[in-house]
């Protein structure tokens, strides 16, 4: 993997900070998961492979929750044609 240039990283901090908004993390839980998970400060500190797999997992985390919103979403329409 090529390494990521300053350009690029601003690009991947501009997806993660969309991403981390619409799960609805706060700054302090994201920073939290970060270090916990990676051991670093803050994603300017992070390697190239370790904010790859961050973004890699909160557009995993990001698909499962629209998943979810559909299903539900599924569920109530169908209670609705029921009635």
């Amino acid at each position: 993997m090529n390494p990521i240039d300053g350009t690029e990283f601003w690009k991947l901090k501009q997806e993660t900070d969309d991403i981390v908004a619409r799960l609805g993390w706060s700054k302090a839980y994201c920073k939290r998961y970060i270090q916990s998970h990676y051991g670093c400060h803050t994603r300017l500190t992070m390697t190239d492979w370790q904010l790859n797999d961050l973004l890699t997992t909160l557009r995993q985390l990001q698909a499962k929750a629209d998943t979810q919103k559909l299903l539900k979403k599924d569920r109530r329409n169908d209670r609705r044609k029921r009635r």
